[in-house]
């Protein structure tokens, strides 16, 4: 059960980081306007 637990936690984890980074991504891409991509 706990396996099961810790593999839910970590795709909660994951979910979150993947909500963060394409809510910066959106930021980034109205701050450097469409067409732009800013470097990594």
């Amino acid at each position: 059960m706990e396996i099961f637990e810790l593999l839910i936690g970590v795709c909660d984890i994951i979910g979150t980081t993947f909500e963060v980074v394409s809510g910066l991504v959106d930021l980034a891409s109205q701050l450097f306007g469409p067409g732009e991509r800013p470097r990594r």
